[in-house]
């Protein structure tokens, strides 16, 4: 059964910060309406890192979506704070970038 799932993040695209870490400032996101037992998805669109980051705070569910023999859903993506700043990732630590890596660039 599938997880109550309002976005997927298929693609990103990395920038710099002033200190040289390498995080996602954009990302290709997929949004879902959900009927009954299944979904209605969008084209997707290039959406800044900071949408993301407010739908996650007002409780959307956002995944990563990889191509392995069809589209599948991956990972929950979650909003950290490192010193301040606001990231994604998929899973817990305290370096300053994402962990999104599996993902292709655009």
């Amino acid at each position: 059964m599938l997880p109550e799932i309002d976005s997927f993040i298929r693609r990103i695209h990395y920038s710099s910060n002033d200190k040289g870490f390498q995080h996602i400032k954009r990302v290709w996101l997929r949004a879902a309406e959900r009927y009954l037992d299944s979904y209605k998805w969008d084209e997707g669109k290039d959406v800044p890192v900071e949408a993301v980051i407010n739908a996650i705070d007002n409780g959307k569910a956002v995944y990563t979506q990889h191509k392995r023999e069809g589209w599948r859903y991956s990972a929950k993506v979650e909003k950290v704070n490192v010193n301040g700043s606001f990231f994604i990732k998929t899973a817990d630590g305290e370096k300053e970038e994402d962990s999104l890596e599996k993902l292709p660039e655009y």
